[in-house]
């Protein structure tokens, strides 16, 4: 199949389809699975229709032709499927960062193989410290990424230098620290990540090796007079930390005999040791609004119960139910939410 930019929707369908195909995963996977188990139902057409509409209404970019000329950044990335969908539907340029390196080399990877050369870039890296200059695009967002990131104000800070006056953000979450069931959930997953026992499913999470296991196995690795006890006992004591703080509780308990006091709290996300990422942090939406307000974006905030990827009925209910209640009254009963900023001219 060959199209010329932009694409239509049946022609992206078409190239979901292709890359999606078991013998593509095959090629193309550099994360050992998770490809197919995250994006694999977009091969089916319903799935792909409904991923595009989701885009659509998430970012409420317009017709196809709005697009044309925008210069887009997706922070938190994935494996880049809405990237390249932008790309496909017109966008001048989309630059993708992510901090999975396996997730940005699979992108790399179908990328050659798309029917048309698309002007996307993707880039292994942290949000808080982005390779781009000041005033360089014109919409940076993030879908189900900012609870993951680290040093989350200044993953703000970087969105508003690189964006040009006028300029969008937006953001999308479904980690509303606001809503009391959330909050359950959050901190069943991040007691399953942190101490096991592994598992396939824990609220649609995949935990191969406990965060606590990994330390431990990093610990012995680099310090191999480390007795298992050891090891086990220093890496119960070292949550939340990544792997240089790691090898230097490391260095320093077998130097002075000195152990370290960080031990896994349940009300706080904990953090996967080689990344340093969080695995699923909660945001309170109406702090983060402020957050941007601050530094110099107009905010506005929404609660979101879902339709986007639907359309119809339910979503139209959405938008209208934030029309109409201050979203101060609806975040406590929404999953997620929705932050739509313009940086300030």
């Amino acid at each position: 199949m060959t199209a010329a930019i932009p694409f239509n929707d049946a022609h992206v369908i078409a190239v979901f389809q292709r890359l999606l195909s078991p013998d593509s995963i095959r090629r193309h996977d550099k994360t050992g699975g998770w490809l197919q188990r995250y994006c694999g139902h977009l091969a089916s057409r319903t799935a792909g229709e409904r991923h595009l509409r989701a885009i659509e209404n998430c970012l409420q970019l317009g017709h196809q032709s709005r697009l044309r000329g925008l210069r887009i950044l997706e922070v938190g990335s994935g494996f880049g499927l809405t990237c390249a969908t932008l790309a496909m539907k017109g966008a001048e340029s989309v630059d993708c960062v992510d901090f999975n390196e396996p997730m940005v080399n699979t992108m790399r990877s179908y990328l050659t193989d798309l029917p048309a050369a698309l002007p996307v870039r993707p880039h292994v890296g942290p949000a808080w410290q982005l390779p781009y200059p000041e005033n360089h695009f014109d919409v940076v967002f993030s879908v189900e990424a900012q609870s993951h990131f680290l040093n989350f104000e200044r993953c703000q800070m970087e969105a508003h230098r690189v964006l040009k006056p006028g300029g969008r953000y937006i953001i999308a979450d479904d980690n509303n620290a606001l809503n009391a069931q959330v909050i359950q959930v959050n901190r069943e997953v991040w007691a399953r990540f942190e101490n096991g026992p592994a598992t396939e499913d824990i609220h649609g999470h995949s935990v191969r090796e406990p965060y606590r296991n990994r330390r431990s196995r990093m610990l012995r690795e680099s310090f191999p007079q480390l007795s298992l006890a050891q090891a086990d006992e220093l890496a119960r004591r070292t949550a939340y930390f990544c792997r240089p703080e790691l090898l230097k509780a490391g260095e320093q308990y077998l130097t002075h005999g000195i152990m370290p006091d960080s031990v896994y709290q349940t009300d706080r996300c904990p953090v996967e040791p080689e990344t340093g990422q969080y695995i699923e942090n909660l945001i309170n939406p109406v702090t983060l609004a402020h957050q941007l307000e601050a530094i110099g974006f107009e905010v506005k905030l929404e609660a979101y119960f879902g339709g986007e990827s639907r359309g119809g009925v339910v979503y139209q209910g959405n938008r209208l139910l934030n029309a109409l209640v201050p979203s101060s009254l609806l975040l406590r009963r929404s999953q997620g939410f929705r932050v739509r900023a313009v940086k300030r001219t």
